[in-house]
């Protein structure tokens, strides 16, 4: 895998994408919360149902 130019790191978008990713999961989780619904999630080459609590468990 190339790594990618240190102008590109630098990059505020680049640098936000982090953020963006965990405010859209937090999304997702309270979404699911709202629907009674499981989220999908790829762990250990296995597709897991996951409560949306529990998941929220895992990541912190």
């Amino acid at each position: 895998m190339k790594l990618p130019n240190k102008s590109l790191l630098q990059d505020s978008d680049f640098q936000s994408a982090p953020i963006a990713m965990q405010r859209a999961r937090l999304k997702a989780v309270e979404k699911a919360k709202q629907t009674n619904q499981k989220i999908v999630v790829f762990e250990q080459g296995e597709i897991i149902y996951m409560e949306p609590d529990r998941l929220l468990e895992a990541v912190q």
